[in-house]
């Protein structure tokens, strides 16, 4: 009776792991050189190979002049705080695109919006309304602004509230491959609450990661991806280092300020990739209480109002959004040298050279950030986190 010899088996064991680490060879190579093959045919420039103009989706008529805001395959973000009527614009925005709207050239007064002709999937996603606020938003201030009676059924509205970050991702690029292939294309993708498809918007790593997931959708789809933000407490600037990776990467991004005594909320443009400039005016928006929803106004001089050339002064934040901004510069870098530190104030707290130097004193009277030698210009600083102020000092 024969028996396996030991070393046969040897011999066998090793032959089939040089075939494996083979084959995985082959594969690896076979991706390099489909990369290899995509840079060059792709992505290299060549003066022969030209690119359409990225289709407008949203644009603007002032002076004679139309301003792009959206296109396909990039980002818009509406940022602000919180009740400053966000929703209500992505109400009029939502209601254009689904059309026949009433009064168009009234409530509008320069705004556009491609119509939707091909009838493809309008995707709004919301994380931040409850289900009846989900409920009214759709039925009494998006409907409410149509002639038709039943909205069309390649609108979905989808309310991703009750879902964890990291399911909302995953929710949300199925729902957009599904409806892309369901309606042969989409028109447009809204999001209300990009911040509420990461855990924490001050993880550079989970902020750059989410950026780049939302471009990607946007190409994939080949459609605008338009989303709101929040701002940190007490300043202009977008939430932690998510809100700085998409001033870095969006197409356009507006800031909305509300004006408490005139109930009127102006949306200001703070970077814009194909518009913008001396000529890009306020766009005035404000709640109509006999329509009951928020309707444009109108397109006023960028200067005004009066309150958006107030002077900025170091006490108008309170002790803990001092704390939350300091959080922000110093994510990155447990010490900034003095010009770094004058930097990241003047871009974390969105204001200029003087502003920033008042700031920058204010925080070391404070004792908020120290030094670790003796000459502030030439030495780094270190920030000391601030214990949380009481309700008299805010």
């Amino acid at each position: 009776m024969s028996q396996n010899n030991p070393k046969d088996n040897h011999f066998s064991d090793l032959q089939e792991a040089l075939l494996r680490l083979s084959q995985q060879k082959s594969k690896e190579q076979e991706e390099e050189e489909r990369l290899w093959e995509e840079i060059m045919g792709k992505r290299r420039y060549h003066c022969q190979k030209r690119f359409p103009r990225p289709v407008p989706l949203i644009t603007l008529s002032y002076n004679g002049q139309q301003h792009i805001i959206s296109t396909n395959g990039n980002l818009t973000i509406f940022s602000g705080y919180k009740k400053v009527g966000k929703s209500g614009l992505f109400s009029a925005l939502l209601a254009t695109c689904l059309g026949p709207f009433k009064e168009v050239e009234r409530e509008f007064n320069g705004f556009r919006i491609k119509r939707n002709l091909n009838q493809w999937a309008l995707i709004y996603i919301d994380t931040e309304q409850s289900d009846y606020d989900f409920y009214h938003f759709n039925q009494h201030k998006v409907k409410s602004r149509l002639l038709q009676q039943v909205l069309p059924d390649w609108y979905h509205a989808i309310n991703l509230r009750p879902y964890a970050p990291n399911q909302r991702m995953k929710m949300t690029e199925m729902i957009i491959t599904r409806l892309l292939s369901k309606h042969q294309g989409i028109h447009a993708i809204f999001i209300d609450g990009i911040a509420d498809f990461c855990h924490s918007v001050n993880n550079e790593q989970e902020a750059n990661a989410l950026v780049s997931f939302f471009e990607q959708m946007a190409i994939k789809a080949d459609c605008p991806l338009i989303a709101t933000m929040h701002l940190n407490p007490g300043t202009i600037k977008m939430r932690g280092h998510l809100g700085s990776q998409l001033e870095r990467k969006a197409e356009s991004i507006f800031l909305m300020t509300k004006d408490k005594n005139k109930e009127i909320t102006y949306i200001t443009e703070e970077a814009l990739r194909n518009a913008g400039g001396k000529d890009f005016p306020l766009i005035e928006l404000a709640f109509d209480p006999q329509k009951g929803c928020h309707l444009i106004k109108g397109l006023i001089p960028k200067k005004q109002p009066k309150q958006q050339s107030k002077s900025l002064r170091a006490n108008q934040w309170t002790k803990n959004e001092h704390q939350e901004l300091l959080d922000t510069i110093f994510q990155s870098k447990k010490e900034l040298s003095y010009t770094q530190l004058h930097e990241a104030i003047q871009s974390t707290y969105k204001v200029s050279d003087k502003p920033a130097r008042q700031i920058k004193k204010h925080l070391l009277d404070q004792g908020w950030i120290v030094t670790n030698g003796a000459a502030p210009r030439s030495s780094h600083l270190r920030f000391l986190r601030p214990k949380r102020p009481t309700q008299e000092e805010e």
